[in-house]
């Protein structure tokens, strides 16, 4: 739009916990608007939010205040309007990233592998895996009776869970690897694991890869 400014550079995302005096202070900007300069005082958290926004739709501050501008209601004001809709926005990314960081996002990548992969819990519990790994368990470990190997299949690692994950978070781009072994009754198999942080926001996880047997 003629005479409005391009948006910022994406700003640092709002701190999480409870707010600080700078995200509560009152900030007063000039703000132009389809040709009519408008004056608004908002928190600062407000700011950075809209921000965030503009940057991440592409828009100039001015095309989001227009748009509020023209959804204040009777009797309301800018500045709450605009309060809200960052807090929309806000509530959307949310709900969109919560379902792509479900557990059953995790769950999906593990199935769509090639090899046999698994998702483990801190405690080492296996809580989803893919038919390659039930088949590599089947081929390794079968019980002669042709029980289910998931039902007492035992695994230990070399490297506690609780290191691993603390490496991931460190470096989410390099893959931890480590020795492990799964156990059925008196049978045994040897091998190394890949491991990656899972994409799940409810709890820590990894995805588990075998690598090497």
């Amino acid at each position: 739009m003629a005479g409005e400014q391009p948006a910022a550079a994406v700003a640092p995302a709002p701190r999480q916990g409870n707010p600080t005096a700078d995200d509560m202070k009152p900030v007063f900007r000039a703000v132009l608007s389809r040709g009519e300069r408008r004056g608004i005082r908002l928190e600062a958290i407000f700011w950075k939010t809209l921000s965030v926004m503009s940057a991440s739709r592409a828009e100039t501050l001015g095309e989001i205040v227009a748009r509020a501008a023209a959804e204040v209601p009777e009797g309301g004001n800018l500045a709450s309007t605009l309060r809200v809709l960052a807090a929309r926005w806000l509530s959307g990314r949310v709900g969109e990233l919560e379902r792509l960081t479900s557990t059953d996002a995790a769950f999906a990548i593990v199935h769509a592998s090639p090899s046999p992969a698994f998702v483990l819990t801190v405690d080492r519990r296996i809580v989803q895996y893919n038919q390659a790994f039930l088949n590599f368990l089947q081929a390794r470990l079968a019980a002669a009776d042709g029980s289910d190997p998931m039902r007492t299949v035992r695994l230990t690692l070399d490297t506690h869970v609780e290191q691993v994950i603390e490496q991931l978070a460190a470096d989410p781009k390099l893959p931890v690897t480590t020795g492990f072994a799964l156990g059925v009754a008196e049978r045994r198999v040897r091998g190394q694991l890949g491991l990656v942080l899972a994409p799940v926001h409810s709890s820590a996880m990894v995805i588990a890869y075998i690598t090497q047997t």
